[in-house]
């Protein structure tokens, strides 16, 4: 009993037109591989994914661009390429752009922007996706720069019908349906213009789009390799007495890879995630708390800031009040010591003018002594010099108890340098004597090391000790 072997085939202009091109192959495949039993099955796009999802099918015949799709997605592997008479595999298929011949205003691709162009399907190779690579090369992006982009569907004939009544600004369609159109009197090439026309002697029809392979055959991942093999060597072996079908190895698809990476579908249809909208997209809720976090951080550290700096007002202004507050304070004692010194000065009155008096007598009788000897001529030189010297010792004496209590009463500010004690207690020692009458006995104990200085005001500190 022969083996069942089923082939799926995307029948993109439905299944009478697949029934007419591919049981040719069928049946050539029965006659050369007797053992097996090839049978065609039918399918649309998902159709035919849903077939190789679900094991029912062991051979592929698609498109180069669904067959890229399925590649990625199933595992499929190509054994040969289709390869046209006259064509070569890898130059095989391509898309044409239509507009009606009096549309003066479009010429290029670039011309499309803000026009309503009619194509097949978003999936669709030849009805969509080559041109569509070829206006994103020209700066129009389909999706945004168009007017309308109106997915008309098969047959393709409908989009020429839409392009011709003027339903639509451009039509997209595959290479050479204009030209088998024409052929059979359905229209006239001169009613049309092609635009962004590229010419290429390896297909004689008027393109837009540079062309790409021709359909492969591919086997699923659950095909047994030994059928694989004969298969692959049997379509090698057709010529073109057979049925015209003719079959090469496996072309590269490279540039359909390309295409569809450009676009961004497909297998590359992740990259549309890489981009920030498609980041934004895919990541929106952790953005968005990202973004709430950083709000939240932006509010606290601007709290915070204002906060610092609150307190940071707070606080000069307390050390402010501190320093106004400490400054009163030693205005206050200084004014204090200053009374002070004013009420000991009173107390000590009588005993300072007692002090006084004497050197100021002492003065006056050398004075009236020095006068006495010269009215009764005996001054002599002698005595006048020991008088003089007497005189001006008890005037030093007399002027440094003065400076002393000037010094004592003197009201100044605090300047601190560096000073020796025991001076300074020997000053006040002998102010203290000299201003009393009856003086007590001072004794000054010194057990400090030589040459020992402190930071004081020398003179607040006599009075210190003084009072």
């Amino acid at each position: 009993m022969a083996n069942d072997v089923a082939i799926g085939v995307f029948a993109y202009q439905g299944e009478r037109a697949a029934i007419s091109d591919w049981t040719p192959l069928v049946r050539y495949l029965n006659k050369a591989l007797p053992e097996h039993h090839f049978r065609l099955e039918n399918h649309d796009a998902e159709g035919l994914r849903k077939a190789i999802a679900g094991h029912r099918i062991d051979l592929v015949i698609t498109n180069p661009g669904y067959y890229i799709a399925m590649e990625a997605e199933f595992g499929l592997s190509r054994i040969a390429t289709l390869e046209s008479p006259g064509t070569p595999a890898l130059k095989a298929l391509g898309s044409v752009v239509l507009a009606r011949a009096d549309r003066s205003d479009l010429n290029e691709l670039s011309d499309l922007a803000g026009k309503r162009v009619a194509a097949v399907a978003p999936e669709a190779f030849g009805g969509y996706l080559l041109a569509a690579r070829e206006m994103l090369r020209r700066g129009v992006e389909p999706e945004a720069d168009l007017e309308e982009l109106r997915f008309i569907g098969l047959p393709m004939t409908r989009i020429v019908e839409a392009v011709q009544k003027g339903e639509v600004d451009a039509g997209i369609v595959r290479a050479c349906l204009a030209e088998q159109m024409a052929a059979r009197g359905e229209l006239r090439l001169s009613d049309f213009r092609v635009l962004s026309a590229l010419p290429d002697k390896a297909l004689p029809c008027a393109l837009s789009t540079p062309l790409y392979p021709n359909w492969p055959i591919a086997v699923t991942r659950q095909t047994d390799p030994v059928l694989a093999k004969q298969v692959a060597r049997a379509l090698l072996a057709m010529t073109d007495a057979d049925d015209s079908l003719n079959w090469t190895v496996p072309a590269d698809y490279q540039p359909v890879h390309d295409l569809y990476r450009e676009l961004r579908i497909g297998p590359y249809a992740y990259l549309r995630d890489i981009t920030p909208e498609g980041l934004a997209r895919r990541f929106w809720p952790w953005l968005l708390g990202m973004l709430a976090v950083l709000i939240a951080w932006i509010i606290h550290t601007v709290r915070v800031e204002h906060l610092v700096q609150r307190r940071t007002a707070e606080l000069r202004e307390s050390l402010d009040a501190r320093e106004q507050a400490e400054s009163r304070i030693r205005q206050s004692q200084e004014q204090m010591e200053h009374l002070s010194r004013l009420s000991v000065l009173g107390e000590l009155s009588g005993n300072l003018a007692h002090e006084l008096n004497q050197p100021l007598t002492t003065i006056g009788n050398y004075a009236r002594s020095v006068l006495r000897r010269q009215d009764s001529d005996r001054l002599t030189p002698e005595a006048i010099s020991e008088a003089c010297s007497e005189i001006v010792s008890e005037a030093e004496r007399a002027g440094g108890i003065v400076q002393r209590i000037r010094h004592f009463v003197k009201k100044r500010a605090a300047v601190r340098n560096p000073v020796d004690l025991p001076a300074i207690a020997e000053e006040a020692r002998h102010l203290i004597v000299g201003m009393l009458a009856h003086p007590p006995e001072v004794l000054i104990d010194n057990r400090l090391s030589a040459h020992c200085a402190v930071l004081a005001d020398a003179r607040r500190s006599s009075r210190s000790c003084s009072t």
